[in-house]
């Protein structure tokens, strides 16, 4: 059934509590992932969006990143993002993003240390509580099993292709 309530969302993204949404007028906004409460407006604009359970991220209608604590629901901090990210994903304690190089980095959710370089060569990234998963420009997919956020160890042969290239 349609949840949309009195609220139309241009970009979503779930935690494990909370839907979260941005509105065509880049207002960010969360509600109950049950939908029984309507869209609770917070402060700032945002042209992307993505949760994990500890922070919110996303980019500015000026392509900065940011994250604001997902407890607090207040306060967006600027995070640096020397790698030119366009495209990022949260989900259990690591972020990780995409440049136009098709460059791979990481940090961890709270956005502390240093911007990790992971691989080179692919254009989208999903990031679940588990796993990561990676495509490159011919469709093939890639896995990272996911353990916290430890020395990253590569993607061995965890290649699944979804739709091959004819």
């Amino acid at each position: 059934s349609d949840i949309t309530g009195s609220k139309p969302m241009k970009d979503i993204d779930l935690n494990m509590s909370t839907a979260w949404g941005i509105d065509n007028d880049g207002k960010v906004y969360y509600r109950d992932l049950s939908a029984k409460m309507d869209w609770t407006n917070v402060p700032g604009k945002l042209s992307t969006i993505t949760a994990d359970d500890e922070f919110i991220w996303g980019f500015t209608e000026t392509n900065k990143l940011v994250r604001m604590s997902a407890q607090s629901k207040a306060n967006w901090d600027t995070i640096a993002n020397p790698h030119q990210l366009i495209k990022i994903e949260a989900g259990a304690t690591e972020v990780w993003g995409v440049n136009a190089k098709n460059e791979v980095y990481r940090i961890n959710s709270a956005g502390e240390g240093p911007w990790q370089l992971v691989a080179t060569g692919y254009t989208n990234v999903s990031v679940g509580y588990e796993y990561v998963w990676l495509a490159d420009d011919k469709g093939s997919l890639f896995k990272y099993d996911l353990k916290g956020f430890e020395d990253f160890a590569g993607f061995a042969s965890d290649k699944t292709v979804i739709f091959p290239v004819s």
